[in-house]
């Protein structure tokens, strides 16, 4: 996990602080906001005290304060508003496709029309990151769960906005 943390030490969605375009909504919430850990993350985080750790039904997710640590931040707050999907790829072996995670529509304006484009150099690392989870049997189990929930997510979104069009 610490090797995923360095990989995207110094990367970031867009050239520059994305936060600006939004006044960091992502980093804003409360006791029910919050960005999910990966199996094991938890301890990586103990010294984060800008950071409250819960658990719910579905794992353990971090809660922001609102201002942070950046060499603390948990996985999903450094690949956000993306997700390295595990997608089979022709020879059956998994690969990763940098995904929009729908799940941030609402808050990330990464999303809107006027964004400036996602880098290739933070394309290129969400794919290592990837790669070196499906590596480990809990994180790729993981990666491939939060994968068909996302793929869920994106599929029920698809359905309600048919269904509106009707």
């Amino acid at each position: 996990m610490k090797r995923a943390y360095r990989i995207l030490e110094q990367v970031t969605p867009i050239d520059g602080d994305c936060g600006t375009l939004c006044g960091a909504r992502c980093c804003k919430g409360d006791e029910h906001d919050g960005m999910w850990l990966l199996p094991g993350e938890d301890a990586l985080l103990k010294d984060a005290e800008f950071l409250t750790i819960r658990t719910a039904l579905e794992g353990k997710y971090a809660i922001c304060t609102g201002s942070c640590r950046r060499e603390l931040r948990p996985l999903s707050c450094r690949i956000y508003p993306y997700f390295p999907m595990p997608e089979e790829g022709r020879d059956g072996e998994l690969r990763i496709v940098p995904t929009p995670d729908l799940r941030a529509l609402s808050t990330c304006a990464l999303f809107r029309d006027s964004a400036p484009p996602v880098t290739p150099r933070f394309r290129h690392a969400l794919r290592r990151v990837g790669r070196l989870l499906l590596r480990d049997p809990a994180l790729r189990r993981w990666l491939i769960s939060s994968g068909d929930y996302i793929r869920d997510v994106a599929a029920m979104r698809e359905l309600l906005e048919n269904a509106k069009d009707e």
